[in-house]
């Protein structure tokens, strides 16, 4: 028999693998509030069956949006740590592909910030106007207030006086109420010229 051969063709489609992550900074890293923006807090490495371009993003713990991570996986800080309150942060960092393919873990990266014990608190400029203004309705309040009392107080006064002299007025009607309830008692008088009455006796 002669050899029969059968060509087949076999078309092999190169399916998109997701990105894993290979290694990633164990350790707490420690970062002081006077450290410098840009200053490197941890390190990620991620691979891709494919040898896509790879993205590193932070997607959880990014308090005040402090820290970023750049395309070689390093989590630095990327403005003023100023806002950051005390205590250990977890950084959430998640890997994705030219494809859009996320990667099946996310890894995390722990940084224990370290805030200024007497950091300065930077004050407000004063404004000049403002600062008049509210001194110029203080003196408004404070000489109302001051009226108001005076005010009172001439009310209190006139009051007073016009108690003081109802008081002098009625003296007199007491007087002669006073006078009206016990009247004076005058002796009758006699009419007439009056004699007087001599008994005389015998002269010695």
């Amino acid at each position: 028999y002669d050899d029969i051969f059968q060509t087949v063709k076999i078309l092999v489609k190169n399916l998109n693998e997701a990105p894993f992550f290979t290694t990633h900074s164990a350790s707490v890293r420690r970062l002081d509030a006077a450290e410098p923006v840009g200053t490197v807090v941890g390190t990620v490495q991620a691979e891709d069956p494919d040898a896509d371009e790879l993205r590193y993003t932070i997607v959880s713990g990014n308090e005040g949006d402090v820290f970023s991570v750049n395309s070689e996986g390093h989590v630095l800080t990327s403005k003023s740590t100023a806002s950051l309150s005390g205590g250990i942060k977890n950084l959430i960092v998640r890997v994705t592909d030219s494809a859009g393919l996320v990667g099946d873990e996310d890894t995390t990266v722990s940084v224990l910030f370290v805030a200024a014990a007497n950091a300065p608190v930077a004050q407000p400029k004063a404004n000049t106007r403002s600062s008049s203004s509210s001194n110029g309705n203080l003196g408004a309040i404070i000489g109302g207030v001051i009226g108001a009392l005076v005010f009172m107080a001439l009310i209190v006064l006139a009051v007073m006086l016009l108690q003081r002299r109802q008081a002098q007025q009625d003296q007199p009607a007491d007087a002669f109420m006073s006078s009206a309830n016990n009247p004076m008692y005058f002796a009758p008088v006699q009419k007439g010229p009056q004699y007087a009455s001599f008994t005389g006796g015998d002269d010695q």
